[in-house]
């Protein structure tokens, strides 16, 4: 066909074809390609990625959404049990409820697991550490520690009467406070036979190897005149 049937666009002087048609060609053939790549990108390839994307954000979204509750959930829940701890019947509970569970981990556990690290305790042993404790914590509570000057001056014989002490009780027992006390004393009655082993058996221990140490040398210190110790080191020690 003479200039591939199109004399306005195309000469060709010799009358032999060209490679007119071949551009024509390629060109249909890339006008092709960006057409199928356009819709692939529109069709195919843009659906999959908008929906790929936006499944992440709703998982994200889902995933704020319950921290957010749970946050908001362990915040109520929060605000409940610290109006709940404003309330004094409540409180007193929960102090009845640490003891009783104290007296029954003494009963039932604690000589077991005492005996696993080599303790010998009995159950009425765990009661009367427990029960010592709790009352020795309900007198320290109750009175908000005051019953230690309290027993200092009774020593010092500054309390002549009944009454005297029946005054001190009665102007500073609080009783939810002993309570509180009561049930910090049952748990550390727990850890009693610990504290004999280790600790009253070593500061015993201590003591009567300081006792030997010491050594009185026979002469002013009988007449009480003076006296001197020896503790590795000897020493003069005045009599006033």
């Amino acid at each position: 066909m003479y200039v591939v049937g199109n004399p306005v666009n195309y000469a060709d002087p010799s009358g032999h074809w060209g490679f007119g048609w071949l551009k024509n060609i390629a060109s249909s053939a890339w006008n092709g390609i960006k057409t199928a790549g356009k819709v692939m990108y529109d069709y195919v390839i843009k659906p999959v990625y908008d929906g790929a994307v936006g499944f992440l954000r709703d998982i994200r979204d889902l995933g704020s959404g319950v921290g957010g509750f749970f946050k908001d959930m362990g915040r109520d829940i929060g605000d409940f049990f610290a109006d709940l701890w404003d309330k004094q019947w409540f409180r007193v509970t929960v102090y009845f409820a640490i003891i009783v569970a104290a007296i029954i981990v003494g009963i039932y556990l604690a000589p077991m697991l005492y005996a696993a690290i080599g303790i010998t305790v009995t159950q009425g042993t765990m009661l009367g550490y427990i029960g010592t404790g709790m009352v020795l914590g309900a007198l320290i509570g109750g009175t908000k520690g005051k019953i230690v000057k309290f027993v200092i001056e009774l020593a010092k014989g500054k309390v002549r009467s009944l009454d005297d002490i029946g005054d001190f009780f009665k102007e500073n027992w609080d009783w939810e406070n002993a309570l509180l006390g009561a049930a910090i004393g049952s748990v550390s009655g727990l850890f009693g036979p610990l504290f004999k082993k280790y600790v009253w058996d070593l500061s015993v221990n201590f003591g009567d190897a300081l006792l030997e140490s010491v050594k009185y040398r026979e002469g002013d210190a009988l007449l009480g005149q003076g006296g001197e110790v020896f503790l590795g080191v000897e020493m003069s020690i005045p009599c006033f």
